[in-house]
């Protein structure tokens, strides 16, 4: 039986390896329909409290022995048909009758439950749709006052490929073999450990990262481009093929061979206390921008700061090169902070209807060469939009919208020119 000591003295043994560089597990990783809301859900049931918060919306929490688990904004629930793989995490408390009855209270919904090697277990699903378990231990060498991260398990259709991919490529050891089936604990990295296990498990995840939609490890590296060409070269499957600069890191996600999907992450430095940019920090915006909208061309102009304000213009064009819209933005220094104001006009330089009574507002923040916008007024159904120009003469644009709206992301790439 795996010991809270066993746990702890495997921790300061040493972490996973990709060729000579150690990749600790930095966080747990979920996508959540609401940030909000799923902040408060693991505060209150599950022991977590809250850490930071970040321009981009991400919350950080931690749990009593400073497991940390980072959440982002998804444009949908997640969904898992039965035997798909998926990973999940599992939280010890000190009474399972207790903690059931607790959350159910509260509306917490539970699908089933079992007995582990290690103690019984229930299976609750949170409010984006993960399925997590609680689990009320046999034996623990200190007693456990409230609820803290247990492991994480990642459910896999095929032991002996699982094993060949943790173990022979991203350099993990297996604590013991003594309880496979189903399970086969794994030597911790960083401050909790995970369990590959193949039961129920027969079918790829169906995670959709693009979306947000994921579970996962954020494993992280020294020098992330380098370790990603080590594992690129061991076959690793990457969800990016350049890193993404986030603001608090840069990462890369991958697809272990069965669907489920992980972070490799860089940690970048950020001033929690910088919370007005200046125009300076946006003049990587400056320039001519071409992109696509539907098969149409964009073209984007940014002017070089002037004085308190830089100026822009958006047009879109039909196949034919007339006009379908225009879009004059600025970016003002305020007393508040940096703030974004855009308007639309159709070919005929009249304002869309929707913002007959003025500009569009949002408040920007700038880590890197990224910036997020959060809405101010004049703004219904946006969640928040960025500008992302990590890779050399690229500029990416993105839109999340309120999950009510049912509208995916828009994204729309430039190039310099």
């Amino acid at each position: 039986m795996l010991t809270k000591t066993m746990i702890l003295a495997a921790v300061a043994s040493g972490a996973t390896t990709a060729g000579a560089e150690t990749l600790p597990i930095s966080a747990l990783r979920l996508g959540v329909t609401d940030v909000e809301a799923s902040v408060r859900f693991y505060e209150t049931h599950l022991g977590f409290s809250p850490v930071i918060r970040y321009p981009s919306g991400a919350a950080v929490l931690q749990d009593p022995e400073g497991v940390y688990l980072v959440l982002t904004a998804a444009q949908r629930p997640v969904e898992r048909p039965d035997g798909a793989c998926y990973v999940r995490f599992n939280f010890a408390v000190p009474d399972l009758d207790d903690a059931i009855a607790s959350m159910e209270s509260s509306g917490v919904r539970f699908t089933g439950r079992d007995e582990s090697a290690v103690g019984g277990y229930a299976t609750f699903i949170d409010p984006s749709g993960h399925a997590h378990n609680i689990k009320e231990l046999h034996a623990a060498d200190e007693p456990i006052d409230g609820p803290r991260v247990y492991n994480a398990g990642i459910a896999v259709s095929d032991m002996a490929a699982a094993r060949e991919f943790y173990e022979a490529v991203l350099g993990f050891e297996a604590l013991s073999d003594a309880y496979y089936p189903p399970v086969v604990p794994m030597k911790p990295a960083g401050r909790t450990m995970f369990i590959l296990s193949d039961r129920n498990a027969r079918e790829p995840a169906i995670y959709d990262y693009d979306a947000g939609v994921f579970a996962g490890l954020a494993l992280e590296a020294a020098d992330l481009v380098e370790t990603a060409g080590r594992l690129r070269q061991a076959g690793v499957e990457f969800v990016h093929e350049q890193p993404v600069d986030t603001g608090p890191v840069i990462l890369m996600a991958f697809r272990d061979p069965f669907g489920n999907v992980h972070e490799l992450i860089q940690h970048v430095p950020y001033d929690p206390g910088r919370s007005s940019p200046t125009l300076q920090d946006a003049a990587f915006l400056t320039g001519t921008w071409h992109g696509e909208l539907g098969g149409t061309p964009l073209e984007e102009t940014w002017a070089e700061p002037r004085g308190d304000h830089m100026l822009g213009m958006l047009r879109w064009l039909d196949t034919e090169g007339a006009s379908r819209m225009y879009e004059i933005f600025t970016l003002t220094e305020t007393d508040e902070g940096l703030v974004y104001r855009l308007r639309h006009f159709d070919g005929e330089l009249e304002p869309w209807t929707s913002e007959a009574s003025g500009a569009k507002a949002f408040r920007a923040t700038i880590q890197g060469r990224r910036i997020v916008f959060e809405p101010l007024s004049n703004v219904e159904g946006i969640v928040r939009a960025s500008y992302d120009a990590s890779q050399e003469g690229r500029l990416v644009f993105r839109i999340d919208f309120e999950p009510q709206t049912q509208r995916p992301p828009l994204v729309i790439e430039f190039e310099r020119r």
